[in-house]
């Protein structure tokens, strides 16, 4: 829910919107609303599923403690996001994240991320 009156919110600062334990989805912007819609379906396919859910808010800074800190205690960690997959912000996220855990010890399953498909994007004024 948005405030009615003036707000601010820190730059570089990750919001938990569920805690879990079996799973780390991260997200930001508009794709927080279908993530929030999928993992109830995937609840109630698979009764029990603990999903954590983190809206980044802000992706320069990012919060790498927050989201590291989930995979850590998870084990998995699905990124997703509004963007073809090559050069998307996913890749820094998952980079990130195997870069500062050791990926044998800590990551249960391989990383996934959710994305467009590569498609040309075309910028031009007549579009």
């Amino acid at each position: 829910m948005v405030p009615v009156g003036d707000y601010e919110l820190p730059l570089g600062k990750a919001e938990v919107l569920t805690q879990g334990t079996d799973l780390t989805v991260v997200g930001w912007g508009a794709q927080l609303y279908v993530l929030e819609n999928a993992i109830q379906l995937a609840q109630k396919k698979m009764p029990g599923l603990s999903v954590e859910l983190i809206d980044l808010r802000s992706i320069l800074p990012w919060d790498v403690e927050t989201v590291c800190n989930s995979v850590n205690k998870t084990g998995r960690l699905l990124i997703a996001h509004e963007a073809p997959k090559t050069q998307g912000f996913a890749a820094e996220i998952a980079t990130t994240v195997m870069e500062r855990y050791d990926a044998i010890h800590t990551i249960r399953t391989e990383r996934n991320r959710l994305d467009y498909i590569a498609v040309c994007m075309l910028y031009t004024s007549r579009l």
